[in-house]
């Protein structure tokens, strides 16, 4: 609406400044200094007319700004109510907690994985031998006693006996697969 009148105004003033003209032509000084002066109060009132729609154009800029400041200080206000209830379910001690439990069980797994991913010795493979050749001793001294009481082995016995082999090539392997010489 102010734009349309201070287009109106500027009409106004180009029009008056033509019959100031036609006036100085025809000699008519008076008039032409009136119309001089009602072009000049034309353009204050056009100029007013500017500065109040740069008042208004700022005005409305900042409702604007005003209204995304509140929608940016309801959106913190909302966050701010959904960490304090994640807060609540989850208190820092609980947090702490299971932050601890697991990495208690991370140190207990990385335990058992270096049990088990440890190789045996040499020296300890070796001594598992020596137990093995000891057991299987004893069982040929009660296989030798047990013949000269008359009594009969089993399957199962006899093939403990003779898989003996198999088994100590097993236990010659390292975790490799591969048959250790002994």
């Amino acid at each position: 609406r102010l734009k349309r009148y201070q287009l109106k105004l500027d009409a106004e003033a180009k029009s008056l400044v033509k019959q100031a003209q036609i006036l100085v032509k025809d000699g008519r000084k008076d008039r032409a200094l009136m119309l001089l002066k009602i072009k000049r109060y034309k353009m204050e009132q056009a100029s007013k007319a500017n500065d109040q729609l740069y008042a208004v154009t700022e005005m409305i800029e900042n409702v604007e700004w005003e209204g995304h400041q509140y929608k940016v200080l309801s959106a913190l206000k909302e966050g701010t109510k959904a960490l304090n209830s994640l807060h609540e379910l989850m208190p820092i001690d609980e947090v702490e907690k299971l932050m601890d439990e697991t990495e208690e069980a991370f140190e207990y797994e990385r335990q058992l994985n270096s049990l088990i991913g440890s190789a045996f010795s040499l020296e300890s493979e070796n001594e598992l031998l020596e137990e093995y050749e000891s057991l299987q001793q004893q069982i040929s001294e009660e296989l030798t006693q047990g013949k000269e009481t008359g009594s009969d082995l089993s399957v199962s016995e006899k093939t403990d006996i003779d898989g003996s082999a198999a088994v100590q090539n097993v236990l010659n392997e390292d975790n490799s697969g591969k048959i250790i010489d002994s």
